[in-house]
């Protein structure tokens, strides 16, 4: 297995990933605004590789926060996944540790993200990550009956 940061031509193997991991229908064109045209910088994207099959990602959106009147450079965890088989081996760690070091050399001060529970008990558990605060989520519900649409 090897760990190497993302290099052009990657992503059709990335959005595979994730479409396979998150059951979902990522196309090259949502990759490429969501990475390539990210307005912040250049991301941080870490891959694991074995026999020419990306079966590991974790990325790193660099960002902008205004803390205090004070701007300081987070990096915005997102899209984490390990290929199911790959699981329970230590790549995700291994991985998130890949790219807080790049985070650094980059002058990244924090990382920041909005992960599910089992990825936040691992971040807790095996990264030393803390939580600074839970973010309230307001919901409210439409009658898409009410909707009327024009076409």
């Amino acid at each position: 297995m090897e760990y190497r940061e993302y290099k052009d031509g990657d992503e059709k193997g990335i959005i595979s990933l994730f479409n396979e991991v998150f059951k979902d229908d990522r196309n090259e064109e949502y990759w490429n605004w969501q990475y390539k045209e990210f307005p912040s910088g250049e991301p941080i994207i870490c891959l694991a590789e074995e026999e020419n099959s990306i079966i590991g990602q974790t990325t790193l959106l660099p960002s902008v926060i205004n803390y205090k009147g004070k701007e300081i450079l987070g990096g915005y965890s997102i899209d984490s996944m390990v290929k199911n088989e790959y699981r329970r081996q230590g790549i995700y760690v291994n991985l998130a540790k890949q790219s807080y070091e790049k985070g650094v050399e980059q002058g990244i001060k924090f990382r920041f993200g909005f992960p599910i529970l089992d990825a936040l008990l691992g971040l807790t558990d095996r990264l030393g990550a803390s939580i600074v605060d839970d973010i309230p989520i307001f919901i409210r519900v439409y009658r898409l009956v009410s909707l009327k649409i024009r076409l």
